[in-house]
């Protein structure tokens, strides 16, 4: 997939936009953060690891993403290959609908530099990984 870059782009370099990435859960992970309205009282009924489930819209920025980043690691296009990464990073790949521990995988993967430049963002692995799954599936 082609075509004009996502429009978000990363203003905060180095050591000090890393940590302030880490800090606020920015990427694929806030994504997910969003109220999706789909408890029963019209909020967002949130899992154990405080992610949010993900609605079709989320879904369908989160599969654009991960098909700039399959396009940038075409060799993470398995989707066995990334259900493992993810279940080794601590999200259950099997209910991408409520990606638990996403947040924390992310947040780890920042404090081991653990990230990937997709169309001038930084992204964490574990979110890059998900959103690729997600446009795996989605496809």
């Amino acid at each position: 997939m082609t075509g004009r870059p996502i429009s978000r782009r990363v203003v905060i370099g180095g050591i000090v936009g890393t940590a302030a990435i880490a800090a606020g859960g920015i990427g694929v992970a806030a994504l997910v953060e969003r109220d999706s309205g789909s408890s029963a009282d019209g909020g967002t009924a949130r899992t154990r690891s405080g992610d949010s489930p993900v609605g079709a819209r989320e879904r369908e920025a989160i599969a654009r993403v991960g098909e700039r980043y399959l396009e940038v690691e075409p060799a993470d296009a398995d989707e066995a290959r990334l259900a493992t990464a993810l279940r080794d990073a601590g999200v259950d790949p099997e209910h991408l609908d409520r990606p638990d521990g996403l947040r924390d995988a992310a947040r780890a993967d920042f404090r081991r530099d653990a990230v990937v430049l997709v169309d001038g963002w930084v992204i964490s692995r574990s979110e890059a990984r998900y959103a690729a799954l997600v446009a795996l599936q989605t496809r």
